[in-house]
């Protein structure tokens, strides 16, 4: 027996122990500057301060080195009131910008070193890894008969296997999805009370005061690993999104660590107690750093000792520096661990003992925890989670409905069904289920009901099941459809009405508080398209519509109950177009009294109509007299060619406009006088019977400045005109003029180019110009 004595002796020397610790030199970090430091500081010490705040996980590859020491998140090492020498470590990782691959995990075979735990939820991260963690091996467990693990409605009370179902919250410094198994949050998953996140969080990294604390309210119940495990609580000096985890330095299992209790809280013990408070039995929970990164490099969590605990259906803590993940398979090639990462809803892997991720975080140790074994015991899963009727009032029954009743849990399920509505029949009204979903078939009878809305609930019972009784909301609405649309407007058969009109009608509802939106149907066709749908204004403007054309139209009324009514198709009628005279003829070609024009002019004006869609004809009167007679009629085009006019003469002219309504525009009477002939080149041709180049002024035979014909071109008495010749270079072909041939090639000579003559002997040719 240890004497009184030797009692008070040894209490003194761990006191002075833990004084010299506190004395001796920290490489402190202030709570600000740790909680915005994207790096980490050089350390000084194997011991810092229990009080450092949270930093986030560094984007480099610190913690590769192998060494403890080395270790980022290392608080302070410290010897307990049992001289235990213990690490403390912070986990406060949150999801980083880049994202670690997905991997591909292949079908669970054992010959090949592969065993995969089916059924295991990957959730993205909810206020804190550690706690997230910790919710995805629970509700891996809530799916292989602990099924109170979560108490939750989703998923008929059977944990889903990602949370994406309950949404997610943006705060400034990060994204948190809701999982109401690691973080339960007022209005999620049908919470009416103030939960983990409405007491608790800030924000990433805030290391002030809890709210519940600044609030001065009375904190809620612990009810989710987050609670239990002390993540993000200031009380237990952890920031938004951090848990703390306690190891033994030299590598052996530390297990269910309660010393720092009640100020610090060992995320491993939490997550005992948070499986004790769900009623379920711990064999064991430990922390261990693993082999080669403890003080001891003989000891330490191995590679057998995870498939270990894979082989016997338990997944496992997985934490690399600053982050913690879990593991649920294996693949003895190559030492691969798989793993949920808490940043995506994906599956990912890792060699044991290596570094994770882009930003190559090292492994350093693990968190295990084994659950007793349960009696199979009897879990109620539904679905639908709730039922809506709706029916005319005076109208027919609405369909049945079903409810799909199973076993999630084990053994059998034994259950019934009941309800407290005179209007409801439930079929069958009991069964029993080992895991296949049974049918229940929920009628509904109006006879004799008015309009309102009539609620319901369903009980399902099952003795021994872990949650009986469970319910299921039902709602019953009797409801009056809408009015019949009436006062169209344009009125039902107008006529003449305005192109640009409006339509509106009335509608509404008889029965109050429900609202209508109206589907509304307009062409030009007796069985009209629908055009507008859901619209919940009684107008509506079908823009510019065709003259004296008649249009049809009804409109589809539905109220909020899904029950519509069909209103009659009406039409009406728009009015003629208001015709505008054919714009007045202009731009004259010729220009209104121009001189020496070419006596092979074509004349062209600028014409239209004002009105959309008019055609326009149009009659060219022309001639040498102020009052030009008609010379054509009904033309389509723009343009009008008189033929060859006199020289030096004046003409008149004037258009005359007519649009497809047979009103006229006409047009001025414009003038022009044609040029004086021009007089003949002379060209001379000293020998015949060769090829003479002209115009060619030197030798006498000089430029034209306007077109000749060829057949006008006379030679000086005693010879002849053999031919013309001309190469046209940009096809290599020649043009010819041959007098009296028929199929002559070139029929007028043009100013500015060069041409061959032939001639019978020496003369001179006469070339008339114009």
């Amino acid at each position: 027996m240890i004497s009184n004595r030797q009692t008070w002796f040894r209490r003194i020397c761990i006191i002075i122990i833990l004084l010299a610790i506190a004395l001796t030199p920290l490489a402190s970090v202030s709570d600000s500057s740790a909680q915005a430091a994207e790096t980490l500081q050089p350390r000084e010490t194997a011991t810092m301060s229990a009080t450092v705040a949270d930093k986030e996980i560094p984007q480099t590859d610190i913690g590769k080195s192998g060494n403890r020491l080395s270790h980022p998140y290392l608080v302070r090492t410290f010897v307990d009131d049992e001289g235990r020498e213990i690490d403390e470590v912070i986990v406060p990782g949150r999801p980083p910008e880049i994202k670690a691959a997905v991997a591909t995990v292949p079908e669970p075979n054992t010959a090949m070193g592969i065993t995969v735990l089916p059924n295991v939820p990957a959730f993205d991260w909810s206020y804190g890894c550690s706690a997230t963690s910790a919710a995805m091996l629970f509700g891996y467990y809530d799916r292989t008969g602990y099924s109170n693990m979560y108490t939750g409605v989703t998923n008929g009370g059977v944990c889903p296997l990602d949370n994406s179902i309950w949404g997610e919250t943006v705060y400034p410094s990060v994204t948190c999805h809701e999982c109401p198994l690691s973080a339960t949050h007022q209005g999620t998953d049908g919470r009416t009370l103030k939960g983990y996140v409405d007491d608790y969080w800030i924000d990433y990294g805030n290391a002030g005061p809890d709210p519940y604390i600044s609030g001065n309210w009375t904190r809620h119940n612990d009810d989710c690993t987050g609670d239990f495990m002390g993540t993000s609580q200031s009380s237990f000096s952890n920031s938004d999104g951090g848990t703390r985890f306690f190891f033994y330095p030299n590598g052996d299992p530390l297990y269910d660590y309660t010393w720092g209790e009640p100020s610090q809280r060992d995320g491993c013990h939490g997550m005992r107690l948070f499986a004790q408070s769900r009623g379920y039995s711990v064999i064991t929970n430990f922390t261990q750093y693993i082999k080669g990164q403890g003080t001891d490099s003989n000891k330490g969590f191995t590679f057998d000792d995870f498939m270990a605990e894979i082989d016997a259906g338990r997944t496992v803590l997985i934490q690399v520096v600053g982050h913690t993940m879990l593991g649920y398979g294996y693949n003895t090639a190559g030492n691969i661990v798989y793993i949920h990462d808490t940043w995506d809803h994906s599956n990912h892997q890792m060699t044991w003992g290596g570094t994770y991720s882009p930003m190559l975080l090292q492994h350093w140790g693990v968190t295990v925890i084994r659950l007793a074994t349960t009696t199979p015991t009897p879990t109620i899963s539904f679905s639908p989670a709730s039922f809506s009727f709706s029916a005319p009032v005076g109208g027919s029954n609405p369909p049945n409905q079903t409810l799909q009743i199973w076993n999630s849990g084990g053994g059998t399920l034994n259950w019934s069904v009941s309800d407290n509505a005179v209007w409801l029949t439930l079929s069958p009204p009991s069964g029993s289920s080992t895991g296949e979903h049974d049918s229940v078939t929920a009628t509904v009878n109006i006879a004799g009901m008015s309009s309102g809305s009539y609620p319901a609930v369903i009980t399902i019972s099952a003795p021994g099941a872990t949650n009986t009784p469970r319910t299921v909301p039902v709602s019953l609405t009797i409801n009056n459809p809408p009015n019949i649309p009436s006062n169209p407007s344009p009125t039902n058969y107008a006529t003449g009405v305005s192109v640009n009109t409006d339509l509106s009608w009335t509608g509404g509802d008889p029965d109050a508080g429900d609202t209508v939106t109206y589907d509304l149907y307009f062409g030009t066709s007796a069985n009209p398209p629908l055009v507008s749908s859901h619209k919940t204004a009684t107008t509506y403007d079908p823009a510019t519509l065709a003259y004296n054309t008649k249009y049809y139209w009804k409109i589809v009324a539905t109220d909020s109950h899904a029950a519509a009514t069909t209103g009659p198709v009406w039409d009406f009628t728009t009015g003629l177009a208001l015709n505008n005279p054919p714009n007045m003829p202009s731009n004259p070609s010729p220009t209104n009294h121009a001189a020496g024009v070419s006596v092979n002019p074509h004349l062209s004006w600028t014409g239209g109509d004002p009105n959309a869609g008019d055609t326009v004809t149009y009659d060219v009167y022309f001639g040498t007299s102020v009052t030009p007679p008609l010379v054509s009629n009904h033309r389509t085009a723009t343009t009008y060619d008189p033929g060859t006019l006199a020289y030096g003469t004046k003409y008149y002219w004037k258009i005359v406009a007519t649009d497809n309504h047979a009103a006229t525009t006409t047009g001025p009477v414009w003038d022009f006088t044609t040029a004086l002939p021009a007089k003949p080149v002379m060209w001379n041709c000293p020998l015949g019977g060769q090829a003479l180049i002209a115009p060619y002024p030197g030798a006498g035979r000089p430029f034209l400045s306007v077109a000749a014909a060829c057949s006008a071109i006379t030679a000086s008495a005693g010879a002849k005109l053999w031919g013309i010749y001309y190469l046209d270079e940009t096809t290599g072909t020649w043009l010819y003029y041959i007098p009296g041939f028929a199929g002559n090639t070139l029929t007028q000579l043009e100013p500015g180019k060069y041409y061959y003559v032939v001639v019978s002997g020496a003369c001179t040719l006469q070339i008339p110009q114009g």
